[in-house]
């Protein structure tokens, strides 16, 4: 089973330098065969959209942070149950990661 997630974020505005008017980049990421990611910014929308491939037959996550770990982490889980409904969560990591 494939399973498309979706996930729009807002950029910060703590972005100083911004590109001129009307830019957009748009890029893929195949990290193997089973989970691809998509990506397109909007620069005058100062937004993101995010498009999740995946073939699972459970479910699916994705996660943002400014140091690339778990920690402060935005995460979003997507997935379809055995009677076929889906389910998506945004979750958001507050707790500090001991390891």
């Amino acid at each position: 089973m494939f399973l498309k997630l979706l996930l729009s974020l807002v950029l910060l505005n703590e972005v100083t330098c911004m590109p001129d008017s009307g830019m957009q980049i748009a890029r893929t990421l195949e990290i193997n065969e089973n989970y691809k990611i998509d990506w397109q910014s909007n620069f005058d929308e100062k937004s993101v959209v995010f498009n999740i491939t995946a073939k699972t037959t459970g479910f699916v996550g994705f996660g943002l942070s400014r140091a690339g770990g778990m920690e402060g982490a935005d995460i979003v889980i997507g997935g379809v149950f055995e009677n076929g409904t889906s389910y998506f969560e945004v979750c958001s990591i507050k707790i500090k990661i001991i390891s």
